[in-house]
Formats: structure tokens, sequence, C-alpha cells
């Protein structure tokens, strides 16, 4: 069906490759994503990284124009998994995940049609490499909960750094209403848009790193307590609804935000989860010394925030991956999972 939609002709063959590999990854995302009784935080986070990867694999195969076969995906993985970290940090929240041009994720940004272009070479000496890399390129374990918007609260309170994601609303004063300009036709091109920041920490020069067609970034006072909040104009030429022009992230736990790309570029809420759960992952099977203290150490304040993360994971990503397999609404629940 997608295929004759999308006007790709498949033979007998791919089309079997595609359908086996599609079930396989699958049946291995459920099993993943399957919450056990007595399961652990370090066992949780494994599953939902290896489940995620699952999930992306089945998100490939299911394209018509994507891998004929997960022959063409396993080959892929043998590169690596796309990602590196940097061993030098000791602390959870400061170490460092970058992207690399080869291995599963760059594959499957490609897939996305996200350029890979900031991607940097494998090295054998990443700590070195990455400082001569571009900044884009990487960011830290922190950083990339600042992408994670359902643990707004948390984040806020944990750490003292800027998120990475506001929630833009409709200006009722700045834009004009039908009544008053006599009920003229058409939409108009510019809509105004307050741009909520709850935690008053970013700046005009923040807010302008938003993705997206905005311009005229002002400040301005609202009646009532709190600090001046940005309006922004949004291009929103040729579409139905003003923040359809807008790349917004929706969920169950949040309505609507707008989210700074991961490394520059990765806009997809998807893509930047699978990239923390890696961080995640490599702290579990290869940093004891930092995963212990966030288990049971200095950092188990992080904890709070890892295990409320997980929660997200397992009941946002299956929803938004089966809806780019299907190519369909989907309404996705784990049994047994809050939401």
């Amino acid at each position: 069906m997608r295929a004759a939609n999308e006007g790709v002709s498949l033979d007998e063959e791919v089309m079997r490759t595609k359908a086996e590999g599609l079930a396989f990854s699958l049946r291995n995302a459920s099993d993943y994503f399957k919450t056990r009784a007595g399961q652990n935080v370090s066992q949780r986070v494994l599953n939902l990284y290896y489940g995620s990867m699952a999930f992306a694999f089945a998100e490939m195969l299911a394209a018509p124009k994507g891998p004929a076969g997960l022959a063409d995906i396993e080959k892929i993985t043998t590169q690596g998994h796309g990602s590196a970290r940097s061993t030098g940090s000791w602390t959870a929240s400061s170490v460092v995940v970058s992207t690399v041009a080869t291995g599963f994720f760059a594959s499957w940004m490609k897939f996305l049609s996200i350029p890979t272009d900031s991607f940097r070479a494998r090295s054998r000496r990443p700590t070195r490499t990455l400082r001569s890399s571009l900044e884009s390129s990487w960011l830290t374990v922190e950083a990339l909960f600042a992408r994670i918007p359902e643990v707004a609260d948390l984040f806020l309170d944990i750490f003292s750094s800027k998120p990475a994601w506001i929630t833009p609303t409709y200006d009722q004063e700045a834009n004009p209403s039908l009544y008053r300009v006599g009920g003229r036709k058409g939409r108009p091109t510019t809509t105004y848009s307050i741009f909520v920041d709850d935690s008053a920490r970013l700046t005009t020069e923040d807010i302008a790193a938003f993705p997206g067609p905005i311009s005229q970034i002002l400040r301005r006072g609202l009646r009532g307590p709190g600090p001046p909040l940005p309006r922004v104009a949004v291009n929103a030429a040729g579409k139905e609804i003003w923040w359809d022009a807008l790349p917004v992230h929706n969920s169950p736990f949040e309505r609507t935000a707008l989210i700074v790309p991961a490394f520059g570029v990765v806009g997809e809420y998807r893509a930047i989860c699978a990239a923390l759960l890696y961080a995640l992952s490599i702290m579990v099977r290869y940093r004891p010394s930092v995963w212990r203290r966030v288990q049971e150490g200095d950092h188990d304040h992080l904890r709070v925030l890892v295990e409320a993360y997980l929660a997200v994971v397992d009941r946002v990503l299956p929803e938004q991956f089966l809806e780019r397999i299907t190519a369909q609404r989907v309404f996705a629940k784990q049994p047994g999972a809050w939401g």
C-alpha cells in the first residue's frame, strides 16, 4: 500500500525480504520494550536502547525506498552504532556523546534526510578528536536531557543550565482579529506567537536558535508578575494553522514543544531519545564508576530524572515509531505502562 501511494515499484523478492525483516525487527522491539517484574533501572536502560534500535530498523524497512532487507541494516551495524563517547568525564551529566559519520545512527539520519556533513570521522582517540571537531557534533548527557520537555520540572530543579525547548502559544494581542479587520479573506502569512520559557533562563539569542521560520524576536511584558516573554513572528504562509509552520513535538505528556535540534541537525524526537539512551547505556555497560554513583551514590538525584525519562520513552517512542512505520496516526499503550 505504501509503495503504491509513493509510486514505488517493488518486486516480490524485495517485498518478501522487507516484510520478513520488518516482522523480525518489530518482534525484537516488542521483547525489549516489554516491562518485566523486578526489572532494575540498569536493565531497563539497556532494553529500551536496543528496543529503540529495533524500532528504527523497522522504520527503515517499512519505507518503500528504504533498505531491501534486514541483512542490509545488519551490515551497517558492523561498523558500530554510529555514536561515540568521551572517556574523560567522571560525572554522569558531563559524559559526552558525539555523532560519527559511519555506523547505524548516521545511516538512520541519512534515511531521514538529515545532513550528516558535521558528523566526525571515527577515531581511536575520541577525546582528542572532539576538541578539534565542530561543537555541534557533540553534546553532554545534560544537554540531551535539556531536549526532553516531558521531564522539564526535574531538569530545572537539578540543573542550572538552559533548557532547549519552549512552548509556542498564540499571541491574542498582536494578531489581528478577523472581526476587527472586517472579516478579510485569506489567512495571514505572518502570525505572532509568544514563546513561553518556564525557566526564565533563555536569552533572545537562545530563542533565535530554535527551528522554524521565525523572526522579529522581541521581549514584551504581560499583565501580572513574571519576566517579559519573547514575541516571535512566524511565517505561516501556505499553512492551514500557524503552528504547522513549526516542527513542534507533541506527546501525551507535553502538548506542544519546540526543541532545538541535537548535534545541530537532529530534530526528530525519537532520534534525540535514542542518542540519550545510548549515552545512558554507555554508563551502564562501561562506566560503572559513574553509573553506581547515580544508582546509590552522590549523584543519586539523577536517578529520579533517569527513571522519569525511561517512563516517557516507554510510553512515547513506540507510538512515534509505529506512526512512521504504518504512515498512520497511532495511539499506543504498553501493558502496565504509565499514561
